[in-house]
C-alpha cells in the first residue's frame, strides 16, 4: 500500500479507513471501505418515533421481525424517553454479517424516522456520538444517561 493509500492509523485499527480507488476515467477519488475482519463489534440501530410516526414505526419493526433479507435481535418498544434517548423508540441488534443488508434496506424505508446506528465497542459516550451514523438526521442524545 503507497503513502497515498495509506488509511488514517486510528481508523485502520477499527477496521475503517480511507484509501484511493482508480476510476475508469481520469480522476482519483476518496472511497470508503470497510475491512469487516477487522471489526469485532456488534451494532446497535435506533428507531425514533412520536405519537404521530408509531404505526409506521411498528411497520418498520414489523418487516424487521419478519424477514429472511436480514436477521435481528429486536428489543422491546419504548414508549417513553429512556437512557439517552429523547423520544420513543425500538431498537435492534445486529451482527456485522446482516449489518450491509440490514442498512441497505433502512436507507430506504426509515420513512420520517431519525435512526441511530452506532457499533458496540465497550465505550457508550463514544459509540454514540463519535462512532454513531444517523439517517434522517440526529436527534439530541441525553449524553448525561450513558
Amino acid at each position: 500500500m503507497s503513502s497515498d493509500e495509506r488509511p488514517l492509523t486510528a481508523a485502520r485499527q477499527r477496521g475503517w479507513g480511507l484509501r484511493q480507488v482508480e476510476r475508469p476515467s481520469t480522476f482519483t477519488k476518496l472511497a470508503l471501505y470497510v475491512d469487516w475482519n477487522m471489526l469485532d463489534e456488534d451494532f446497535h440501530v435506533h428507531i425514533y418515533f412520536t405519537a404521530e410516526t408509531r404505526t409506521s414505526a411498528l411497520a418498520i419493526r414489523t418487516y424487521m421481525e419478519t424477514t429472511d433479507t436480514f436477521e435481528t435481535d429486536l428489543q422491546p418498544v419504548r414508549e417513553m424517553p429512556i437512557g439517552p434517548h429523547p423520544t420513543p423508540m425500538f431498537n435492534a441488534h445486529l451482527d456485522k454479517a446482516n449489518f450491509g443488508r440490514a442498512m441497505h434496506w433502512l436507507m430506504l424505508n426509515h420513512g420520517p424516522h431519525s435512526v441511530l446506528i452506532h457499533p458496540n465497542t465497550g465505550d457508550d459516550l463514544k459509540d454514540h456520538t463519535e462512532h454513531a451514523l444517523w439517517l434522517a438526521g440526529p436527534l439530541d442524545l441525553n449524553l448525561d444517561n450513558l
